[in-house]
């Protein structure tokens, strides 16, 4: 069983907290489906008191992150124990099923953010791409998303 969470905004307790509970409901991982909002020396605050969640946490990104963080990398990249960042149009197995990775949005506060707002907060075609690619090899296998 996989939990899903969103909108963390940078309280990495709560993440902490989630992957707790759902442990304790018999879940394998947690999906963190957008708007992390951390920025990496927050992850090596965490690192540094050996914080860790207690199940896997695969993070999207949402409009609401550091995305410098998400440069440097095409399909996933752990940035600490249990914390891996995944590309959006990635497609991994996870509690054996093939889950697509997918968020992104326009923000509906642009003119809030001013010179903040950040383009890389919309899907972009390298992300489509991401995705067309990985469906076909998924299809290659016989396989489909879940």
């Amino acid at each position: 069983m996989i939990s899903i969470c969103g909108d963390v905004h940078g309280f990495y307790e709560l993440v902490v907290d989630y992957s707790r509970m759902a442990k304790e409901a018999g879940c394998v991982a947690l999906c963190q489906v957008g708007d992390w909002g951390m920025h990496m020396r927050e992850i090596h605050a965490a690192i540094v008191k050996s914080n860790y969640p207690h199940i896997p946490v695969y993070v999207i990104p949402g409009n609401h992150e550091y995305f410098d963080s998400w440069e440097g990398f095409e399909e996933t990249k752990e940035v600490m124990h249990n914390v891996t960042f995944v590309q959006r149009g990635h497609i991994m197995k996870v509690d054996g099923l093939n889950v697509l990775f997918f968020g992104g949005a326009s923000s509906i506060d642009k003119s809030y953010q001013g010179k903040n707002w950040d383009w890389r907060e919309d899907i972009q075609p390298k992300d489509v791409e991401r995705f067309e690619k990985n469906l076909l090899k998924l299809e290659a296998r016989g396989e489909k998303v879940d």
